[in-house]
């Protein structure tokens, strides 16, 4: 499965170095999502970002064209681009209030219509305790955004919660 992290909307203490430390820690892709940034800033941040890590980085315009609210633009998005997000798989962390739009027996149905796979991206309230739902779902990874950068303050944590999710989607 892949594994997928957003940055916080803001600035956050040390953020390059943590940035690194997903990519050290095996995250496939980083998705810098900073929708109030200008180009300038987003620039600057990622150019404070080590080299080698900087293939792994996705950067979000305002707009982002990949994510998905529905099945049915999952059917349709699939066909433009390599990997569309499906969200709110569950109720969301970072954004209070944002619940689930999908039942299990919706998703489980979607995965046997082969809807879901590969090339869905579960979003939205995804964990660590919830990977093994999402492989039995059939998504081909996994987007967090407030279960990781919840430890960003312990970059000791930080790392070792990066290596359990990576690890759960071997």
């Amino acid at each position: 499965m892949r594994l997928i992290v957003f940055t916080l909307p803001g600035r956050i203490e040390g953020e390059p170095h943590l940035i690194e430390t997903l990519v050290d820690c095996g995250v496939d892709l980083v998705h810098i999502r900073k929708p109030s940034w200008t180009e300038e800033y987003t620039q600057k941040l990622i150019g404070e970002i080590a080299l080698r890590c900087r293939n792994r980085l996705v950067v979000h315009k305002h707009h982002n064209p990949r994510s998905c609210h529905s099945l049915e633009e999952v059917v349709e998005r699939k066909k433009i681009y390599d990997y569309v997000f499906l969200s709110p798989i569950f109720d969301s962390i970072s954004k209070q209030g944002y619940r689930s739009a999908f039942t299990e027996s919706e998703l489980t149905e979607a995965r046997n219509k082969g809807i879901i796979d590969e090339r869905v991206v579960a979003l939205g309230g995804v964990t660590l305790e919830k990977i093994p739902l999402l492989r039995l779902f059939g998504f081909g990874g996994a987007a967090l955004l407030g279960d990781v950068w919840q430890y960003s303050n312990n970059i000791s944590l930080f790392a070792s919660h990066i290596k359990e999710l990576r690890n759960a989607m071997l």
